[in-house]
């Protein structure tokens, strides 16, 4: 029996996405991000497949549906690269979070490689949705790990962009008051504060310092057949029923038999959200 306080995906009433914040700089982010799936889309829609949609619910009460895509990139010879792009929908069907993903596979000395690289940004700040995003994504890693039995090792770059920007801000700060300094760089602690409890050494994530670049981190996955290797506040938790796996106490998904036609009608859907918020 869980604990009255603890939530789970089949709670009541839901916190209103008014109540939050919005960052008025996630039309940039989503612009940028989603560009190589629209090109994708006009130039093959059958190129662009529909993966698991999974279905979650925010520390701050927040219920919402990940859709996933899965997509190929052209690369060099011999590395074979996919494009997989997250997206996160509100109840009341309103874009509200994004993730890009690249994962380069490549062989090193007959050894199965891979390389993760990608981009999160959220539309409304302290809501709890990038955690609910990197729940899927890391699903999503450790599955794509397994495929690299019996000795592969897939690899995630992490860039700390929030400190990055913090230190781009100080040393372009030439011409700013004082107290509007001092209050973004608040913001950026804040936000840096929020950053290290997720992807942090000590964080639900467990990232490591990267010894080449201080604003990089890396973590590491391998392949673990019959079951995922995810980190314990992220652990896999299987169900009574057979078809609901759950990625933790508030995120879910099910394996869902999806034709062509629901493909279509979640894809166009997605392109509208995508097009209402960067006029595209």
């Amino acid at each position: 029996m869980q604990p009255e306080n603890q939530k789970s995906i089949e709670m009541g009433d839901e916190t209103r996405i008014e109540l939050f914040k919005e960052d008025p700089d996630y039309r940039r982010h989503l612009l940028d991000d989603a560009e190589k799936l629209i090109t994708a889309l006009e130039a093959d829609p059958n190129n662009v497949k529909l993966g698991p949609i999974y279905y979650g619910i925010t520390s701050k009460n927040l219920k919402l549906k990940i859709l996933t895509l899965i997509f190929p990139v052209k690369r060099p010879a011999g590395n074979n690269t996919q494009q997989h792009g997250l997206f996160a929908i509100s109840t009341d069907d309103r874009l509200v979070g994004h993730r890009t993903l690249s994962i380069t596979f490549t062989f090193d000395e007959g050894a199965k490689k891979a390389l993760a690289e990608g981009a999160i940004a959220t539309r409304y700040s302290n809501a709890g949705i990038a955690s609910v995003i990197e729940q899927v994504h890391m699903h999503i890693l450790q599955t794509q790990a397994n495929k690299l039995a019996p000795d592969g090792m897939l690899t995630w770059k992490i860039t700390n962009q929030n400190l990055m920007d913090k230190d781009y801000l100080i040393k372009q700060s030439v011409g700013l008051d004082e107290k509007t300094l001092k209050k973004l760089i608040e913001e950026k602690d804040q936000e840096q504060e929020r950053w290290q409890n997720l992807y942090g050494p000590q964080g639900k994530i467990g990232a490591h310092f990267s010894p080449v670049d201080s604003y990089e981190f890396t973590k590491d996955f391998f392949p673990q057949i019959g079951h995922l290797n995810l980190p314990p506040s992220l652990a896999i938790k299987i169900k009574k029923k057979p078809d609901e796996v759950m990625l933790s106490d508030s995120v879910k998904y099910e394996p869902l038999n999806i034709t062509p036609s629901s493909q279509e009608i979640e894809i166009n859907n997605l392109k509208t959200n995508i097009a209402n918020i960067t006029n595209i």
